[in-house]
């Protein structure tokens, strides 16, 4: 028989492994808080005065603070509200969601504060251009005073001698805004003004542009060249599924008997391709991106095989940087003994891709962690790297974490971001302690569960673990059912809003 004392022994023996057994139980059906990317747009846009709301939406969430551009903004529930709007509102947001499992950041949302407030002041010798009639004239204007210089949807409006100029055969406003006028008259001469104007915000006015007849100028209006043509341009698609519009400007310098002609990566353009059009005698060209990059493959030859074009297209822009399009202008006239030709590149940005990463990783104490953060598209190479644990940065910025030696202090969530002007995207990472779960552990509702005979230990296990239930306020009863197995027999502890129940 064995002693009281050996017996007391095992007693205690018994009662640690079953107490550490419940303790493994607990932390393997705890959960962090999580988020859905589809709750956060990748950027908000507001003009100044509007109120900004933003709502930390995250489960299992239990405690949060805000940060903006990556600083403590000391806002600690999950709603971040603004009531007006300045311009100093700007920036980059999200929010740390925790609970006693982790810590977790949300995906990031970019939000852009719109205000205008003038033209800035230009040289004055740019407020006088001289012209010859029969000639041409191009007036640019200030830049603006105002959250960027391109504004989507700021419209401009020129003036001759308070007299609105419109486009037409000899007079052009351009998508930036600047005016053209070939084949000047003497009407054409005089005082002008642009007025920007953009929805929400007013509108601005220019100081006055002063055009003057000069014939003693030597202009060869008789000579071919294009006198207006668009800069190379960055376009950033913040969007995964959005669309964004792009025009582009060719002005040659006769009115008529001209042929423009636009070619996208030498490509010609019709204006019949899906996301692209042309007006104003092909003077504009008007691009819908996305649907516009495809339309590369789209010609007589190639329409019935788009779907392979496009897919080789895919394979190659991942393999090279083909983020980067060439559009070219080409204007002949006289059957083409003259002619010019102008050329510019278009980049696009566009929010990087991450292959996609383990959402839970079992690993013992003191053994060691790799986690990767690769980018899945060659031309995402330029995207900066940034790693978060526990809802901190972490001080690495290299595409593979690694962690020689696991300490208890390392488990939780690892989040690796990648970002680059268009928005980020990130990856999360639930480091756990232990080995990873056999299939013995991963039993479904309706596998029947073995006993366990003989002297031993069977590790606590739920085998049916609690459901999600909704029900009415006021109800009598909600039944929550909790089925565990192990050796010795299993207790089952309910804890809510903080207290334990057996």
């Amino acid at each position: 028989m064995y002693s009281r004392t050996i017996i007391s022994q095992l007693y205690i023996h018994f009662i640690v492994i079953f107490l550490f057994q419940i303790c493994q139980v607990r932390s393997i059906f705890g959960h962090p808080p999580s988020f859905r990317d589809e709750d956060y747009p990748t950027s908000i846009t507001l003009n100044e005065g509007q109120s900004l709301l933003l709502n930390c939406r995250a489960e299992f969430a239990e405690q949060f603070y805000w940060l903006k551009n990556g600083h403590h903004t000391f806002v600690e529930t999950n709603l971040y509200q603004i009531v007006e709007s300045s311009r100093n509102d700007s920036g980059v947001y999200r929010c740390v969601a925790s609970n006693e499992v982790a810590s977790t950041l949300s995906p990031s949302i970019r939000v852009n504060i719109e205000y205008l407030d003038g033209f800035e002041e230009s040289d004055m010798s740019d407020h006088f251009i001289s012209a010859t009639e029969g000639g041409y004239f191009v007036i640019k204007r200030p830049m603006l005073i105002a959250n960027t210089e391109r504004i989507a949807n700021a419209k401009y409006s020129w003036y001759n001698n308070d007299k609105q100029v419109y486009s037409s055969d000899s007079c052009y406003v351009t998508s930036r805004g600047d005016l053209v006028v070939l084949d000047a008259t003497s009407s054409d001469f005089g005082n002008y003004k642009v007025v920007a104007s953009i929805d929400g915000l007013g509108e601005v006015i220019s100081k006055v542009f002063v055009v003057r007849k000069n014939n003693d100028m030597v202009d060869p209006s008789d000579v071919l060249r294009i006198i207006y043509f668009s800069d190379s341009r960055k376009i950033v698609l913040s969007e995964p599924s959005g669309m964004k519009i792009e025009t582009f400007d060719c002005v040659s310098s006769l009115k008529d008997g001209v042929r423009t002609r636009w070619f996208m990566n030498e490509r010609s353009v019709s204006g019949n391709e899906r996301g692209i059009s042309l007006s104003q005698n092909n003077r504009s060209l008007l691009i819908k991106l996305p649907d516009a990059l495809d339309s590369v493959c789209l010609n007589d030859f190639t329409l019935y095989f788009s779907a392979f074009c496009i897919l080789i297209k895919n394979y190659f822009s991942d393999l090279q940087n083909l983020s980067e399009y060439k559009l070219d202008c080409k204007a002949d006239a006289s059957s083409g003994v003259m002619f010019d030709r102008r050329s510019l590149t278009i980049d696009i940005i566009e929010i990087p891709i991450l292959k996609p990463a383990p959402t839970e990783i079992f690993r013992p104490l003191g053994s060691a962690l790799t986690i990767p953060c690769s980018r899945k598209r060659r031309r995402d190479i330029s995207s900066s790297i940034q790693w978060y644990f526990n809802g901190r940065e972490f001080a690495t910025r290299k595409s593979r974490l690694v962690i020689q030696k696991l300490s208890r202090k390392d488990y939780g969530i690892y989040q690796c971001e990648a970002s680059n002007d268009a928005g980020s995207t990130m990856n999360t990472v639930w480091v756990k302690e232990g080995m990873s779960p056999t299939t013995d552990f991963l039993r479904s509702e309706d596998e029947p569960v073995e006993e366990v005979s003989g002297i031993g230990f069977g590790a606590p296990v739920i085998i049916t673990p609690p459901k999600n239930h909704s029900f009415i306020v006021g109800s009598k009863a909600l039944k929550l059912q909790c089925i565990a197995t192990g050796v010795p027999s299993t207790t089952i502890i309910w804890r809510f809003h903080g207290k334990y129940y057996k």
